[in-house]
């Protein structure tokens, strides 16, 4: 069994000392109603708590310092955040589709230097009227000769629920995979499980979850480079 939510966008909640930044004041906040608890938030700790691997894949910071928590204590998966095919809405879809560009960008070192950065601007607007049907605009620039500038624009037009569907369906999928594989080094003596935020997850994903400071790439082509690395070694 696994859990994943795909609902309404909601806000991002404010972390706050004493109220979900440990699992033991997340669970108080739940049982006192706290405005500072998302619907989304409840749905997780009650999955960690019966430890089913659960999966965001709308863009607010559902997992709060507080969730990490309880499902390392628990033992319990956890994956996030946002699709990378998710529909575009409220500042939280800025959000999580400003990390895209960012992670794209410190990943490029030919183009970009440590520290070197492109003027990027992400501006997502809700349009009822369109349904199912996303609708996005992309613009790249570039300099060219005698300091001019040449723009590309791209017009992209799709049903945002077929987009997502083979993302929700695998990423169900490889989280139940999961929890059935334990795994040792040639050292130790017992088999154990994976850390309970599933990194493997996160190249389906915008926003990865930050997991014990290691860094994760999510990027296609350095992806794909680690992935024939790990396979070229067995």
């Amino acid at each position: 069994m696994r859990q994943l939510l795909r609902s309404n966008t909601e806000r991002y909640v404010d972390i706050i000392s004493g109220v979900n930044d440990t699992a033991e004041d997340l669970i108080k906040s739940i049982e006192e109603g706290h405005e500072e608890v998302s619907p989304s938030t409840v749905f997780a700790v009650a999955c960690i708590l019966d430890k089913v691997p659960f999966i965001n894949g709308s863009p607010q910071n559902t997992f709060v310092p507080g969730d990490i928590d309880l499902a390392e204590k628990h033992g319990a998966f956890i994956g996030g955040d946002d699709f990378k095919s998710a529909p575009k809405q409220f500042r939280s879809k800025e959000i999580s589709m400003s990390n895209v560009v960012d992670d794209m960008v410190a990943a490029n070192t030919v183009l970009y230097r440590k520290g070197e950065h492109p003027d990027h601007c992400v501006v997502i607007k809700y349009m009822p009227a369109v349904g199912d049907n996303k609708r996005a605009l992309d613009e790249y620039y570039a300099e060219i000769f005698l300091g001019g500038h040449q723009t590309i624009s791209i017009f992209n037009v799709c049903e945002d629920s077929l987009l997502a569907s083979p993302l929700i369906i695998d990423l169900a999928i490889v989280a139940e995979m999961m929890t059935r594989i334990s795994w040792k080094t040639e050292s130790a003596n017992d088999y154990k499980g994976f850390q309970s935020v599933l990194s493997i997850l996160s190249y389906m994903l915008k926003h990865d979850l930050p997991s014990f400071d290691i860094h994760i790439e999510t990027t296609l082509l350095v992806t794909l480079a680690n992935h024939y690395r790990a396979n070229h070694y067995r």
